[in-house]
């Protein structure tokens, strides 16, 4: 269970379960609104996490970066075809 995988909502390189994003997408996001994520999901607020998320995703949807490109800066990742 612990070898299962899910993508980047941003650009969908392979992370491991249990990660929303990429480490570079990740970063990208306002340190208070990744602590508000974090916090959510640990507490099983699964409401208030939501909206986080959709708050992370319309930042990431407002980037005007290629997510693709960004993706190839990501060490050691290969992007989803």
């Amino acid at each position: 269970m612990g070898d299962e995988k899910r993508t980047c909502r941003r650009c969908g390189i392979v992370i491991p379960a249990g990660m929303l994003a990429c480490r570079y997408h990740w970063y990208q996001l306002p340190r208070q609104l990744r602590e508000w994520i974090l916090a959510t999901y640990r507490a099983g607020d699964h409401k208030a996490y939501v909206e986080y998320v959709r708050k992370a995703d319309q930042i990431w949807k407002e980037d005007n970066d290629d997510p693709r490109a960004a993706a190839a800066k990501v060490p050691g990742s290969s992007s989803a075809a």
